[in-house]
């Protein structure tokens, strides 16, 4: 039987910056030969509909709200041609259930219309041409080598998930491996009958554990880690983070402090203090930074989505206060910092 392939963009249309993206997406993939499906839980424009050959709508945007224990720190990363920004949060990706609900309706919807197989992609992922052009191989291999699909695992002391940024699979493989998650209640119970209490997990882990519980032999896993490296290599991960992510106390845009490592991956004995702009209004902070024997103060103004900017500043940082035009946002202390950034080789 002949492969009956359909890419799968899932997009909560939240800002133009957003529907950029989607249609730079698109547009990459159609140039590919691709068939799309656009999954979303906002009325895409119609300029956007145009473009894709499907359109699955679902205005539920449903989110976690249950009480979950064990809940994990969660990194959100930006990368550009000298830094990389790793962003720390600890919290549940609320958005999660709605990501797995529309994956499993889009399988369904797809297999009425004859589809066999799929792929997944993240919306803000930029791909490259050399990225396209393996991304393009990924079915003829999984049917050289008999395979079901194509997953990429993140296996490590701290988490064990699988990439969302890109997977492939059949679909009846998919179904018949990962149980159906249509209602937060269904999710529940499988964190139920794995852990035996409401252990939070992931979208991204909730397909892992399923996976794993399977017959691997079935796919290709590759290592997430280093694999990506090198089949994604000119792609830029991560371009967009949601604003639902972060705490309502940095009203949209975080100041924090900072680890730093240099481009030889060595931990400095310096911080950065770094304001990261998830809205797409102008953000202004002024930020004091609180020594044993003195203070400092930094204005930081960032002007729309995913900017930002930073100071390096010494280590022996007690506390920051940050300020927005109206007064005092928050205080954080210099007890436990999580995140970091990477300064990049230059080549």
């Amino acid at each position: 039987m002949i492969n009956k392939i359909i890419s799968i963009i899932d997009c909560f249309i939240s800002s133009p910056i957003v529907e950029e993206r989607l249609s730079n997406a698109i547009d990459k993939l159609k140039i590919n030969g691709h068939t799309i499906l656009l999954v979303s839980n906002t009325a895409a424009p119609q300029h956007i509909i145009n473009k894709v050959d499907y359109l699955y709508f679902d205005n539920r945007n449903q989110l976690f709200e249950d009480e979950y224990c064990d809940v994990s720190d969660v990194t959100f990363w930006k990368a550009n041609d000298d830094i990389v920004i790793n962003n720390v949060v600890t919290g549940i990706q609320r958005h999660g259930l709605s990501v797995l609900i529309n994956l499993f309706n889009s399988l369904h919807f797809a297999k009425t219309l004859g589809f066999t197989h799929f792929q997944r992609f993240e919306v803000d992922d930029l791909f490259g041409d050399k990225s396209m052009d393996f991304i393009n191989t990924v079915p003829a291999i999984c049917f050289e080598k008999n395979k079901k699909g194509l997953f990429y695992f993140n296996e490590t002391p701290q988490i064990n998930d699988i990439s969302f940024h890109y997977f492939y699979s059949n679909i009846d493989y998919f179904i018949d491996n990962v149980k159906r998650v249509d209602s937060e209640k269904d999710y529940v119970d499988f964190l139920m009958s794995l852990y035996g209490k409401k252990s939070f997990i992931s979208a991204e882990c909730y397909i892992y554990q399923n996976l794993i519980s399977g017959n691997l032999n079935n796919i290709i896993v590759k290592n997430g880690q280093t694999d990506m490296t090198i089949d994604f290599p000119d792609t830029i991960w991560n371009t967009i983070t949601s604003e639902s992510n972060i705490d309502k106390k940095y009203d949209g845009c975080s100041s924090r402090l900072y680890l730093v490592y240099n481009e030889n991956e060595e931990l400095q004995n310096l911080l950065a203090l770094l304001t990261y702009n998830y809205t797409s209004k102008n953000q202004h902070r002024l930020i004091k930074v609180y020594y044993p024997n003195s203070v400092e103060t930094f204005n930081h103004q960032n002007n729309g989505k995913e900017s930002f900017s930073y100071n390096i500043i010494p280590s022996g940082v007690e506390k920051i206060e940050v300020f927005n035009d109206d007064g005092l946002m928050y205080t954080e202390t210099s007890d436990v910092i999580k995140n970091n950034i990477h300064f990049r080789k230059k080549n």
